[in-house]
């Protein structure tokens, strides 16, 4: 192997192949040396190959003919771009889209999608028989009655708007309490902690940022420490089966209301009467939830006399009549006439505001015998058909 070193001046450097060590030598410079300097510096060597390649590239580009460049018209750019900025300017923040193209703004889920929307409703109704509460479970608690029952809604009512949780939380902890009740007994003096811990269930099936357990223990007083809410908790999921996702009568009500496009009037109203239904289980027990939440759309469209009382969209989509929904809007029409005077008012509070359009104001429109066949003010009974429609 050849071998490199760096040598002082006047020293000759001798490479050997043989392994040998390199010699230096103080004596005369040979001529092959003294020819070698006179050389002229070493350029890159050219690859032969890639050489003939290049020369080749440029025989072809030399081959092509010449390409005439075309002059930028820069005054016709300067021309586009005033035309784009003077569109873009007229375009309106706010500008109205075609109805055909616009997309509702409900329509955020995919429960509320237009494509989907027939079989996810037959899906509730299908599902609702599962999570259905023992109509007459009170009569087998020997600690508890209606009212009990009635203070805890209106409590958790009350800390649902305190803590801004969604309607869909307070409907699933009602839920929950209910179908407790209807297979455990329970003392007087844990039915609070039942109701907190059916409100941190719901809570974790339908928040963002749910309260924690210490909140809930907090909220009642420190009645409850935090591992009893924890256990209660446990216990109530066991006895549910796991089975914490039911449809409710919100999920109806929304569900109309949307996909009929209904007015925020008449869904706040029937939001309202839905919820009140709440208060009073020893009534509304015995019907479904997609029950209650078309005879409350039902009402609320009475109540506030609409052109149409039943569009035939509505019943076809619902899947009840005006006979069927009957019994229960009169039953409505007593709750919220009775609504005023009752001790728990924090659902009156809650829909006396001006997000809910201040319903709760409202006076109740009477409900006579035949309410499918009834007079009003503004219709005669001549003017219902087989449908339920009113026309003027």
């Amino acid at each position: 192997m050849a071998t490199f070193k760096i040598h002082k001046d006047n020293a000759v450097v001798v490479s050997t192949i043989d392994g040998t060590k390199n010699k230096e030598k103080n004596s005369k410079i040979p001529k092959r040396f003294l020819e070698a300097t006179k050389r002229p510096a070493l350029h890159c060597v050219n690859n032969g190959i890639r050489q003939e390649n290049k020369k080749i590239k440029i025989s072809n580009k030399e081959n092509l003919p010449p390409v005439q460049e075309k002059p930028i018209n820069t005054k016709k750019e300067e021309k586009a771009k005033h035309i784009i900025d003077t569109d873009l300017l007229k375009i309106v923040p706010d500008a109205t889209i075609k109805k055909k193209d616009a997309p509702n703004p409900s329509s955020k889920t995919l429960m509320l999608s237009t494509e989907y929307s027939a079989d996810i409703w037959n899906y509730y109704m299908e599902t609702e028989y599962i999570a259905l509460p023992k109509p007459n479970y009170m009569s087998k608690q020997a600690y508890l009655d209606w009212n009990h029952r009635r203070v805890l809604v209106d409590w958790l009512v009350s800390v649902a708007d305190e803590y801004h949780m969604s309607e869909d939380t307070l409907y699933l902890a009602v839920n929950y309490v209910d179908r407790f009740l209807s297979k455990i007994s329970v003392v007087r003096e844990k039915l609070q902690l039942v109701g907190a811990s059916s409100m941190l269930i719901a809570g974790k099936m339908e928040e963002i940022y749910p309260p924690m357990p210490k909140e809930f223990a907090y909220l009642t007083c420190d009645s409850y420490t935090t591992r009893q809410v924890i256990k209660m908790e446990q216990l109530i999921m066991k006895v549910l089966e796991f089975k914490l996702q039911p449809p409710t009568s919100y999920t109806f009500v929304k569900n109309l209301c949307s996909n009929h496009e209904l007015d925020e009037a008449t869904t706040n109203l029937a939001l309202y009467l839905s919820e009140l239904v709440l208060l009073e289980g020893e009534h509304y027990l015995n019907y479904k939830p997609s029950e209650i939440a078309a005879a409350s759309i039902l009402y609320a469209r009475y109540n506030l006399m609409k052109p149409k009382l039943w569009p035939k969209e509505i019943e076809k989509s619902s899947g009840y009549c005006i006979r069927h929904l009957e019994p229960i809007v009169k039953a409505q029409w007593i709750t919220f006439q009775d609504s005023p005077n009752k001790k728990e008012q924090s659902i009156q509070t809650k829909y006396k505001s001006s997000k809910y359009g201040r319903v709760a104001l409202l006076k109740p429109r009477s409900v006579k015998l035949n309410f499918s066949l009834q007079e009003s003010e503004k219709y005669s009974s001549s003017s219902i058909d087989d449908g339920g429609e009113l026309r003027t």
